[in-house]
């Protein structure tokens, strides 16, 4: 019975704790939504900029080959 007495005299207190623990967990979990959308994006970003790079020195390979063979002949 003292329990139940002890438990409702402390009603809002757990209440508000209540809130504040779902109030926490709800903005971990949009901090690590946020988090994996930024990885992402950062991912295709290099991703991009690696196959910029890799088209950008093939064109300067097949430049310099050309250059090579009109300096031979």
């Amino acid at each position: 019975m003292q329990i139940i007495k002890r438990v409702q005299s402390y009603k809002w207190l757990l209440a508000v704790a209540l809130v504040v623990l779902m109030l926490s967990g709800v903005f971990l979990y949009a901090l690590k939504a946020r988090d994996a959308e930024i990885r992402r994006a950062m991912e295709t970003a290099v991703e991009d900029e690696a196959f910029y790079m890799l088209e950008n020195l093939n064109d300067r390979l097949v430049f310099i080959a050309k250059d090579l063979l009109d300096m031979h002949e």
